[in-house]
């Protein structure tokens, strides 16, 4: 009977040590904090929707500064995204997607998006 309750203990502690070690390896649930990836974002910036855009775009551009992720931004496929928020976006969203490509500019990324339509576009603001 010893043998028995031994066996169980041992079982129980196992299966207890097992759920904490995946506890701790689990992913974190991403909060409303958390900045977003770059997939998140590149869907933002073509979304129908005006608050999704000017959500993703004012993420963006704080992201932006970080050089690696920046570059993470370009592999994305994120500039061409970028490119039609700057030019289809109006009020904050459009000043954010500015914003953000600034930021690129001064990092001597994402040059070429900056074509003439881009260039008549900020002109006329």
């Amino acid at each position: 009977m010893v043998g028995k309750r031994a066996r169980n203990h041992k079982a129980r502690y196992n299966t207890a040590r097992s759920a904490r070690e995946d506890q701790t390896r689990a992913p974190a649930h991403r909060t409303m904090d958390d900045p977003p990836d770059v997939a998140t974002l590149v869907a933002g910036l073509i979304a129908d929707s005006e608050s999704a855009r000017k959500y993703a775009v004012f993420k963006l551009q704080g992201l932006l500064a970080d050089p690696s992720f920046a570059d993470a931004f370009i592999q994305g496929e994120g500039l061409p995204a970028l490119r039609s928020c700057v030019l289809d976006a109006n009020g904050n969203a459009q000043a954010y997607a500015l914003g953000s490509l600034v930021v690129l500019l001064e990092l001597d990324m994402g040059w070429e998006i900056v074509d003439g339509e881009v260039v008549e576009k900020v002109g006329t603001l």
